[in-house]
């Protein structure tokens, strides 16, 4: 998991330079919050979408864990909660783990919280 992890952190790192702001999606998920952190470790400009801000001071070590912060509360299934957060990235390194459903129309949906 750490080799992953190192991975992720090291290809985000490589398309972005170094006053480039990158965005991590799932943040304070497991592997989320150890690729926010090793980047903020590694002095990279980074900010966090998070469904949930308290997790995130847990997590990200924020405080406080608000837009100035660079920590962005939104959902990946609801469009009009990104715009802040991806406004001004020049990376994006998505580790949401929202899985899609088939609706019995054939439709696909994200469920909310997925």
């Amino acid at each position: 998991m750490m080799a992953l992890v190192r991975m992720l952190a090291s290809f985000a790192a490589l398309l972005a330079s170094a006053q480039a702001d990158i965005l991590v999606t799932g943040a304070t998920g497991r592997t989320g919050a150890l690729v926010y952190n090793g980047l903020k470790a590694r002095g990279h400009s980074v900010r966090a979408l998070v469904r949930h801000p308290d997790k995130a001071a847990h997590v990200l070590h924020c405080d406080p864990c608000d837009e100035a912060a660079g920590i962005y509360r939104g959902d990946v299934t609801d469009a009009t909660t990104l715009g802040r957060a991806f406004d001004g990235a020049d990376t994006v390194v998505i580790l949401t783990s929202s899985v899609p459903q088939r609706l019995d129309n054939g439709s696909i949906v994200f469920p909310p919280g997925g």
